[in-house]
C-alpha cells in the first residue's frame, strides 16, 4: 500500500497481517524484536541474485540469506570487526572501495546509524556498485539508542532519500512497522519476558492498530524503521 505525503514522495509501508500470526508466535519465542520480525517478514518478497556484498555482516552472517525469498549468487561479507575468518574487515569510516570487483547488490542493515561519516559510506557504496544495479538498506528510527560500538544519528526516511539521490540512487521507500501502536509495542516488547504474553500484546495491539489507522490522520509519521532499495542511475 502507498500513500503521498506533503512533499509528494511516494512511500510504500509493510505492517504485518493476520496471516503471518503462526510464524510471529515463533520468532517472538526466538527473542526478536517486533520490528525486526517485521523486516524480516518484508524480506521475504525479496530475491538476491548476483554478486553480493553484506555490510556490517555481524556474528549471524551465516544465516543472512535465509531471510530473502530467494538466494542465487555469490555473497561476501563485510564488517568493522573480524568476527569469522569469512568475514572481511573493513573501516566503514574511510572512503574505500571494495577490492572484489563490483557488486550487483549491496546490503546495508542496521549499520547507517552506527557510522559517523554516513555521506562518505555512502559514495564509496556507489563507487562500489554495478550501475543499474541495488543497495539495499535498512535503518532502525523509533529505536532504542544501541551500541556498537557507536549509535550516532536516525536519520528520517525523506533525509535518508534526499542524500541517496545526491549521491546517484533511484530510491523505493518502505516503512516498517508504521503507526504509532506498532512503535509503542516495539519499546513493550522489550520488557515482557515470556513469549505468550508478547504474543497476547500482540494480539491486542494489532486490533488498537487497525482502530488507530482509521481516526489518525498523521498516523504515518510514526514508524519503527524503514527499508529503501535503491539503483544506481
Amino acid at each position: 500500500m502507498t500513500f503521498l505525503n506533503n512533499t509528494f514522495m511516494k512511500v510504500n509501508y509493510y505492517n504485518l497481517s493476520i496471516l503471518d500470526f503462526f510464524k510471529i508466535f515463533s520468532k517472538i519465542s526466538r527473542g526478536k524484536s517486533l520490528m525486526r520480525i517485521n523486516h524480516e517478514m518484508f524480506l521475504k518478497k525479496i530475491t538476491l541474485k548476483g554478486n553480493i556484498a553484506n555490510i556490517g555482516a555481524g556474528t549471524n552472517y551465516q544465516d543472512f540469506c535465509k531471510l530473502f525469498k530467494s538466494f542465487k549468487g555469490k555473497i561476501i561479507h563485510y564488517d568493522f570487526f573480524k568476527l569469522h575468518e569469512d568475514i572481511i574487515k573493513i573501516n566503514l569510516e574511510k572512503k574505500f572501495k571494495l577490492k572484489d570487483n563490483k557488486f550487483d547488490i549491496i546490503i546495508l542493515f542496521n549499520v547507517l546509524e552506527h557510522i559517523k561519516n554516513y555521506k562518505t559510506l555512502l559514495t564509496s557504496l556507489k563507487v562500489s556498485t554495478v550501475k543499474g544495479k541495488r543497495l539495499e538498506i535498512f535503518v532502525p528510527f523509533m529505536f532504542r539508542y544501541h551500541k556498537d560500538p557507536f549509535d550516532f544519528f536516525r536519520p528520517t526516511h525523506f533525509y535518508l532519500n534526499q542524500i541517496l539521490l545526491d549521491s546517484g540512487f533511484k530510491n523505493r521507500i518502505t516503512l516498517i512497522g508504521a503507526g504509532p501502536a506498532y512503535v509503542i509495542l516495539e519499546i513493550i516488547f522489550r520488557h515482557l519476558k515470556f513469549a505468550t504474553i508478547k504474543f497476547i500484546f500482540f494480539i491486542i495491539f494489532y486490533f488498537f492498530d487497525k482502530i488507530l489507522k482509521f481516526f489518525l490522520k498523521d498516523y504515518f509519521n510514526y514508524y519503527c524503521g524503514f527499508h529503501i532499495s535503491c539503483k544506481k542511475i
